[in-house]
């Protein structure tokens, strides 16, 4: 017997993902879901996540220390996927682009796995720039920003914003180890 609200729900689901990229329709489904913030001792971290029916997420990294700026500068790192691609930019590393890859391994549930690129994609880079300045719930200065760091390459923007933070340009990292050298960073930032 066939479920007739299963199958209902299945199609409205189908009708909200494009068969097309369009960056109008998909940046202004964004919206803002989530605020975390992280805290230690020294240092305070902000996380916004903005989510999309239609199969796209972006999550924000700011320093909150920063916050009292009108500019984007206190912005860490963000990361944009969309229809299984994936852009980040990050003081550490700069643009990349990659893939996720969904893996599964026998008895346990499927979790995602992100693929970076060798080099970032440019065509991606584009799309990720026309989808950004679509998300009205983004501010314009972080518009800007965003589109700015996804206009610049990998090593320009990830060597001038760690110059300007006073940080050496580090190998690919982990998450964690990314994470702990960004906090590191920040105890540094505060004591000086």
């Amino acid at each position: 017997m066939i479920d007739t609200m299963s199958a209902v729900k299945t199609i409205e689901n189908l009708r909200r993902i494009p068969s097309l990229f369009d960056p109008k329709a998909l940046g202004e489904s964004l919206k803002e879901v989530a605020i975390d913030y992280i805290e230690t001792e020294d240092s305070n971290l902000q996380s916004r996540w903005f989510q999309s029916d239609c199969d796209a997420d972006l999550f924000i990294w700011t320093d909150v220390n920063k916050k009292r700026t009108k500019t984007a500068e206190e912005i860490i790192k963000y990361q944009l996927s969309f229809f299984g691609q994936i852009v980040e930019w990050s003081i550490f590393d700069g643009v990349r682009t990659g893939v996720i890859i969904e893996s599964e391994i026998q008895g346990e549930c499927a979790r995602e796995i992100i693929e970076f690129d060798k080099h970032p994609q440019i065509a991606t880079l584009a799309q990720a720039r026309r989808l950004i300045s679509y998300v009205d719930e983004l501010g314009q200065c972080e518009q800007e920003h965003l589109a700015r760091v996804l206009g610049e390459t990998s090593s320009e923007i990830s060597t001038s914003g760690l110059q300007k933070h006073g940080i050496q340009k580090q190998k690919s990292r982990t998450a964690r180890s990314t994470f702990q050298a960004l906090l590191k960073w920040m105890n540094s930032i505060k004591r000086s």
